[in-house]
């Protein structure tokens, strides 16, 4: 499987709600921290997070062209 350098892996638990950041500028990357409202706002963008809502325990590899550094 061929993965982008930014790739992150993360381990979900069922019935719970995860916001990922689609910006890039959230400071819990890869996890959304509403940083877009005010990228959105000072660029007239419309960015919002994706939302995942798995049913079962599961493990995902997510990566955004947008993240410069996720810290990992």
């Amino acid at each position: 499987m061929d993965k982008p350098k930014n790739a992150v892996k993360l381990k979900l638990k069922a019935n719970k709600k995860y916001s990922v950041c689609t910006c890039g500028k959230s400071d819990t990357l890869p996890y959304c921290d509403n940083s877009h409202r005010i990228l959105n706002k000072e660029n007239g963008t419309n960015y919002k997070s994706f939302k995942v809502f798995p049913e079962e325990d599961t493990t995902i590899w997510v990566s955004s062209s947008t993240w410069e550094n996720t810290g990992k």
